[in-house]
């Protein structure tokens, strides 16, 4: 039962906590990450340190609801409008987000700033991935937003962090895992020295591995 916080305080921990984490505290013992193992971790997991990659979208948007069947076919009219000028006179394109756009982005000529994955709807993510820097998606991108003419003006490709930045990051995350295992390991040990009825629990009859 944990013991009733006081204004302010998170749940406590109880007496049976304390006493499970003291004796897990005296009983295991694991090692600390060292420089070797941190290093075989970064080379073996490249992907996980390495800065997101960054695109730079300009847009231009024509607000409709998606159930309002009449406003976005207008909204979708005005965007193929939109997509056959801009494909003749592309220099066009800020101008126009500047004189048309309902998104607050047309002031500053349709620019969103720099976005990585997971910033945007699924479908303008979708769309802006499939671009190359220059180029104007061929069809009008519909989102709950309502419906735009969408152009990558840049991509800044991720670059893998230094193996400084990152080591203490790697070094946690290993030795929680070690101990995590540990624990397993411990509790499974001690299970199969016990006799426990009613629970069907995996035990082992082997010494402690860390």
């Amino acid at each position: 039962m944990v013991a009733a916080p006081q204004p302010g305080e998170g749940p406590r921990e109880t007496e049976e906590e304390r006493l499970i984490q003291a004796l897990l505290q005296a009983e295991i013992r694991t090692p600390q990450a060292d420089e070797a193992a941190c290093r075989r971790y970064y080379r073996a997991n490249p992907a996980r340190f390495r800065a997101p990659d960054l695109f730079e979208p300009v847009h231009i948007l024509f607000k409709a609801a998606r159930e309002d069947a009449a406003a976005h076919a207008v909204a979708e009219a005005r965007a193929r409008a939109v997509l056959a000028e801009v494909a003749g006179h592309p220099e066009r394109f800020e101008a126009l987000a500047r004189a048309l756009s309902d998104c607050p982005s047309a002031a500053e000529g349709g620019r969103l700033g720099q976005v990585a994955r997971g910033e945007t709807t699924p479908e303008f993510e979708a769309a802006l991935l499939a671009l190359r820097p220059g180029e104007t998606c061929a069809a009008p991108v519909c989102t709950r937003y309502g419906v735009h003419v969408l152009r990558l003006e840049r991509k800044v490709e991720g670059q893998a962090l230094p193996f400084a930045q990152v080591r203490a990051t790697i070094a946690r995350y290993l030795e929680e895992h070690s101990w995590r295992r540990a624990v397993a390991q411990y509790v499974a040990l001690l299970a199969g020295q016990a006799r426990i009825e009613g629970f069907d629990m995996p035990g082992a009859a082997t010494p402690l591995v860390q």
